[in-house]
């Protein structure tokens, strides 16, 4: 869908930086790092958006006299929810996968053992939602 979104509306800036780096990252999370949480990654998100329509609704004007953030709208489709461009809450999923992967490759990086006469280090575990409660 990213790259059809680059390609259809080629015009507009911020849709094309927008769907351009959420297709790339999410490549790169899939096929290059084979990251396993990105399933998981997705129902988060889809939880994240109650918070992101709250703020980014108020950030772009909706019961507010003048936005605090203006967008130009030559560089978007103009496609809005209220006052929310669309393009926004796809850019919302590229800050916040980028920031999973960068936290990743930390964790990766300073989990590895620093020669091979170490035993070897098991990696943390990345949770985004719990799985189990465990009682103390």
């Amino acid at each position: 869908m990213s790259a059809f979104m680059v390609i259809l509306f080629s015009a507009h800036f911020y849709t094309v930086y927008t769907f351009a780096s959420l297709a790339i990252l999410l490549f790169t999370a899939q096929y290059i790092l084979k990251v396993t949480w990105l399933s998981v990654f997705y129902i988060t998100y889809l939880a994240l958006l109650l918070p992101f329509f709250i703020v980014n609704g108020l950030l772009t004007g909706t019961g507010l006299q003048a936005p605090v953030v203006w967008y130009n709208p030559a560089q978007i489709i103009n496609l809005r929810m209220l006052t929310i461009p669309f393009e926004d809450i796809f850019y919302g999923m590229d800050l916040i996968l980028l920031n999973m992967i960068i936290y990743t490759f930390l964790i990766k990086k300073n989990c590895q053992p620093q020669n091979t006469a170490q035993a070897s280090v098991q990696l943390p575990q990345i949770m985004l939602i719990p799985t189990k409660i465990h009682d103390k």
